[in-house]
């Protein structure tokens, strides 16, 4: 079978787009994943496409809150067992402004959202994997990242260069 089959991922903004997708695959593989999302009609739509049954589990979490992340790693390892693969998908970002106009707040935000959210995770999971000696973690990042060459958003290109 895969690669994953019986392992608990949790895929960071899993309930669409390239996170969907990694869902998806996951499940196909075998895996127990833990979908998490903003939004609890997204993540049911995500579960409901899967078709994996009890192996797939949504769980909301904004990643730019601390405590919400920290729950997520918790309740996945509440629901499954353990955590073995953490999969660092979500990100974005808002107040889009060249640099000498960019405020506090929008740099801030991206920063949660892309960076310290999956430093938060990573911490969270690690202390499963470590005491089980095996785990795995994923950081998505972008292309943006390499290219550069947008206007507006060096918040988000910091953010995902750093990943």
């Amino acid at each position: 079978m895969g690669r994953v089959q019986d392992r608990v991922v949790i895929v960071t903004g899993g309930a669409g787009g390239i996170g969907a997708a990694a869902c998806r695959a996951i499940a196909a593989e075998g895996g127990k994943v833990v979908v998490s999302g903003r939004s609890a009609d997204k993540g049911q739509r995500a579960l409901d496409e899967m078709k994996a049954g009890d192996r797939a589990h949504f769980m909301a979490c904004d990643v730019r809150d601390r405590a919400s992340v920290q729950a997520l790693v918790d309740g996945a390892a509440d629901h499954f067992g353990t955590v073995d693969i953490l999969v660092n998908n979500a990100g974005g970002s808002d107040g889009f402004a060249l640099v000498h106009e960019m405020t506090d707040e929008a740099w801030d935000n991206a920063m949660d959202w892309i960076l310290n959210s999956a430093f938060w995770a990573t911490r969270a999971a690690l202390r499963h994997m470590v005491d089980q000696q095996w785990g795995r973690v994923i950081h998505i990042s972008s292309v943006e990242s390499k290219q550069a060459n947008k206007a507006m958003v060096s918040h988000y290109i910091t953010a995902k260069h750093a990943m």
